[in-house]
């Protein structure tokens, strides 16, 4: 096992489903929703909170997949070296 800091960089690639709940997401707070931030290979990036926040409601058993694979990836360097 492993910690994660709440506020710690988590990468996703977003299907178009999840692109949806970004733009609806970004529309109900009446601000301007920007393309998500992308590498070179399609990952986006956010926060764990701001994952949690955005797509938080559109992750449960039957939904459409917001991830492409229902792939959520954490660098090593936003956790603790120590494993539990």
């Amino acid at each position: 096992m492993f910690e994660l800091n709440i506020n710690g960089k988590v990468y996703v690639r977003l299907t178009r489903s999840g692109m949806n709940t970004y733009r609806k997401h970004f529309e109900q707070l009446r601000a301007g929703a920007n393309r998500p931030k992308k590498d070179t290979e399609g990952w986006c990036e956010f926060s764990l909170q701001e994952l949690m926040d955005i797509f938080g409601t559109q992750c449960y058993a039957g939904a459409p997949s917001q991830f492409i694979g229902g792939i959520v990836r954490v660098k090593p360097s936003s956790c603790p070296t120590e494993q539990l």
